[in-house]
């Protein structure tokens, strides 16, 4: 199915989806999924609120209120409901209704797992017409599948705290110390979703030009967050084949875009094998 006919106007209307339980050791979810909650209008009037506010103003809190609302708020799909961002990623545009007209009423709430589901992430906007580039607020499909999984569009609590606790070694070039003991293994479909492991595939086949395209989970004390997820490709490879830093740290940044964003990321260290690494074909 593709992505334009899943959120076809004319489909079924999706089934509410049960209510996934709560991380251990939390109370309510922020991020419920409750049918009488899906549609709120209040929440709707929150968001055109905060869209109003100048971009060069919008701090943590501003983000805290959006969180607040934008997950419940009735608002518009166009057509067709996704386009292309400006970073190429497929997005379903949710619009606010215009004043006084009436419409038919979605929410994120309703579609997420839909969209993680599809491989597509979200963007928000002020009013129907408004270029992809003027989004108020995108949100990658990472987050929601953040958001799905772990009731927090950050990642995962443990990895959260972690970062917290620690100086975050992410998106930087590390060299784990010599004689540590590290774990290599194959990710958990917790750790690596099936929905993010297929789209990952896609993404590397197709961007990349991988044939096979390999991931494994390391977990080593001197990284933070301590777990990372490898892909089957080494730096000093694409420095040889012409890559520049520069260009191998926008790869990566584009492959974070699929996952939670406390996921560590990293490329296969030199030495490594990559057929020892497991095919991403079989985590979906």
């Amino acid at each position: 199915m593709a992505l334009f006919d899943l959120f076809r106007r004319t489909s079924p209307k999706p089934e509410p989806q049960p209510a996934p339980q709560p991380p251990q050791g939390s109370g309510t979810r922020h991020f419920e999924r409750d049918p009488a909650r899906m549609f709120d209008t209040a929440k709707t009037a929150a968001l055109a609120h905060l869209f109003a506010v100048p971009s060069e103003q919008r701090d943590a809190d501003w983000i805290d209120r959006f969180w607040a609302a934008a997950w419940t708020a009735a608002l518009v799909l166009p057509e067709p409901p996704i386009a292309p961002g400006p970073d190429g990623f497929p997005y379903l545009r949710l619009h606010l209704p215009a004043q006084g007209a009436s419409y038919e009423a979605n929410s994120l709430m309703n579609l997420a797992s839909g969209l993680v589901e599809q491989g597509a992430g979200a963007a928000f906007f002020a009013a129907a017409g408004a270029d992809m580039a003027d989004a108020e607020y995108v949100v990658p499909m990472g987050v929601l599948d953040s958001i799905l999984r772990f009731d927090h569009p950050g990642g995962e609590p443990s990895e959260l705290d972690e970062v917290r606790s620690g100086t975050p070694t992410a998106n930087r070039v590390t060299t784990l110390p010599a004689g540590e003991q590290i774990l290599v293994g194959t990710p958990s479909p917790d750790f690596l979703s099936p929905a993010a492991a297929r789209a990952l595939h896609r993404h590397l086949a197709e961007d990349w030009g991988l044939a096979e395209p390999r991931v494994a989970i390391l977990v080593s004390p001197s990284l933070c967050p301590s777990r990372s997820l490898v892909v089957g490709q080494s730096r000093s490879a694409l420095l040889a084949k012409g890559a520049t830093e520069a260009q191998i740290a926008g790869w990566m940044e584009r492959i974070g875009w699929f996952l939670p964003p406390s996921r560590g990321l990293m490329l296969m260290p030199d030495g490594w094998s990559v057929e020892e690494m497991t095919p991403l074909r079989e985590l979906f």
